[in-house]
């Protein structure tokens, strides 16, 4: 989820020849999985997918990777205006990927958020939303409170794990009520009759969906829209969309963060739908035998004929989340409230610096921080452990 926990530091140069080396055995083959040679002196790049959470900003970081968005085209997953990216916010980003596996530019970033509606029966773990189970933990970003109640209207990004139909939340964005809800589950008994199927613990009528969606069966994973909440456990769909796993053609290189959610043995697994291999990949957090069902990841690697030969599988560890920022220092105030890239950071504690000191710290200064969430009354901002200035932020 996070760009760079301290594993990650350590396995740096181990990505950067794992990179090299299959971009090499690609162009070597001849295939026309190469995208071609980028700029700055980067070699080889290859066409790629990265699915995850928004771990930092200065381009956008997911899975460890920094793409230049500069050029992206933005999306919603719901067809709806996009608004700014938002650290935690889970994107699909499409574009390509350089040899060493740690910088790309994204062609077109897609936000998907999973859950939108009105809080119920919230508690110290998490709450309900539409009759989906969402638990938070310390890596989650609160976008304008340290935290929910029941009532507050919603929109929730986050890790869907199909083994448990529970949501871990990466963003919880409060917003002003409206007419717009949305829940991800996965389908349960139908009634092709009466047009409805168990989501949960509600009941889905989807009789007024046009055009009526294909594909139902138990087990299908959905996204359900509604204008309205459930009525007496029953929830009128204005729209139900198949979720289906990334589409991998043309694509050499997929990450992908998320759930297992299918265990055969190491070398035939999935994770949110992606056929995974991991029979040749080096593992980080855990080990292989940790590998099984509700286990959450982190997988990277080259694809063939859609599947994903893992060259890396991460154990992800939900609550030691590091985020990172690069840009220009604005709404300074003091050491303690300053923003970065729209992000609130707080360097009052203890803070490495490196290029400058805290004497620095003004608007217009071009920085690098480094550290890890903490909630605010106005919600979550970055907690600085390290800074470092940087001559250029362009």
């Amino acid at each position: 989820m996070v760009v760079y926990q301290g594993r990650r530091r350590a396995a740096a140069w181990a990505r950067l020849m794992a990179g090299v080396s299959v971009a090499f055995v690609l162009a070597s083959c001849g295939g026309t999985d190469v995208a071609g040679v980028g700029s700055g002196g980067t070699g080889i790049r290859l066409a790629s997918v990265s699915y995850g959470s928004i771990s930092g900003f200065g381009s956008v970081i997911v899975n460890g990777v920094r793409y230049d968005d500069a050029g992206a085209a933005l999306s919603n997953d719901d067809g709806t205006a996009p608004g700014p990216l938002g650290l935690g916010m889970v994107v699909e980003v499409r574009g390509d990927i350089d040899s060493t596996g740690l910088a790309g530019t994204a062609d077109a970033i897609n936000v998907v958020s999973e859950a939108r509606g009105t809080v119920v029966n919230r508690s110290s773990s998490g709450f309900s939303l539409l009759g989906l189970p969402v638990r938070a933990n310390a890596s989650t970003v609160y976008d304008d409170a340290a935290s929910v109640s029941d009532g507050d209207y919603v929109e929730v990004y986050g890790i869907y794990d199909r083994s448990s139909g529970t949501l871990t939340a990466t963003r919880i964005e409060r917003r002003a009520p409206g007419g717009a809800f949305k829940v991800r589950g996965t389908v349960g008994a139908v009634d092709a009759v009466a047009k409805r199927f168990q989501l949960g613990t509600i009941t889905v009528d989807y009789s007024a969906t046009l055009p009526a969606p294909s594909g139902l069966a138990a087990g299908t994973p959905v996204r359900v829209h509604a204008s309205g909440e459930p009525v007496a456990g029953m929830l009128a769909a204005t729209r139900i969309d198949i979720v289906t796993p990334p589409a991998l053609g043309n694509v050499s290189k997929l990450e992908i963060e998320g759930v297992i959610d299918r265990f055969v043995s190491l070398a035939d697994f999935s994770v949110d739908g992606v056929r995974v291999d991991g029979a040749a990949a080096a593992f980080e957090g855990g080990v292989a035998s940790g590998l099984g069902i509700g286990v959450r990841v982190e997988v990277e690697g080259p694809v063939e004929s859609g599947i994903v030969r893992a060259s890396r599988i991460e154990f992800e560890d939900e609550e030691d989340g590091e985020f990172e920022l690069k840009g220009l220092v604005t709404d300074f105030v003091d050491v303690a409230s300053f923003r970065v890239r729209g992000t609130r950071v707080d360097a009052s504690g203890s803070v490495r610096y490196e290029g400058g000191g805290a004497a620095d710290l003004r608007d217009g200064a071009c920085v690098q921080v480094k550290g890890k969430l903490q909630t605010t009354p106005t919600g979550s901002e970055v907690l600085a452990t390290d800074i470092h200035f940087e001559s250029s932020c362009s």
